[in-house]
This record gives C-alpha cells, structure tokens and sequence, in this order.
C-alpha cells in the first residue's frame, strides 16, 4: 500500500488508463473498490482523484450481472456519503462535477 499521497495519485492515474481496456467485472470487483477505499484518505487531492476514477470506471460499465449489485451499497454509497459535506472544496467540486454529468 502506498504511503505518500503522490504515489497514491500515480496509482490512481494508471487505474483510471488502464480502466479503458478492462472488462466489466474487473471495474465492478477491482477498481471500483480500490478508488472506494481511497475516498476516506486524509489527503484532499486523493480523495477528489478518488472520486473522478470511481465515477468514469462505472460510467464505463455496459454489463451489470446481478452478483455484483452489492458493489454499491457496500463500496460506493457506504464511503461517498462523506463526499457532500467534505472538509476540501477540491473533493466537494470533484463530487458535485461528477453527480452531475
């Protein structure tokens, strides 16, 4: 696990490019989980990041099996509650620019 918000920001990067080329079920069960758990990091600049890579990796998704529908209240909704009245205007806009589009 990475320390350093910088590392952090790199690894997130790279999911987010290499999302483009993965299958539904690796974006359901990998990435999205993976960009969940960073949501709640003390680092404001992980967090909106977070936020961006969660929301393309699912916007991306075409096939939802139903094995999966847990993803959202266990993951997604359980750590995003936090998103609206966080601390950081970074992580507030990157919330709101992604509920909104």
């Amino acid at each position: 696990h990475a320390q350093r918000p910088s590392s952090k920001l790199v690894g997130l990067a790279l999911i987010q490019r290499l999302c483009v080329m993965c299958p539904d079920d690796v974006r359901l069960q990998r990435i999205a989980p993976a960009a969940a758990s960073l949501l709640t990091d003390p680092d404001a600049s992980v967090r909106s990041r977070a936020v961006a890579v969660l929301a393309s990796s699912l916007a991306d998704v075409t096939s939802f099996p139903p094995s999966d529908a847990l993803i959202f209240p266990k993951y997604v909704f359980k750590r995003a509650e936090g998103l609206v009245g966080d601390p950081s205007p970074l992580v507030r806009a990157a919330f709101a620019g992604c509920v909104g589009a």
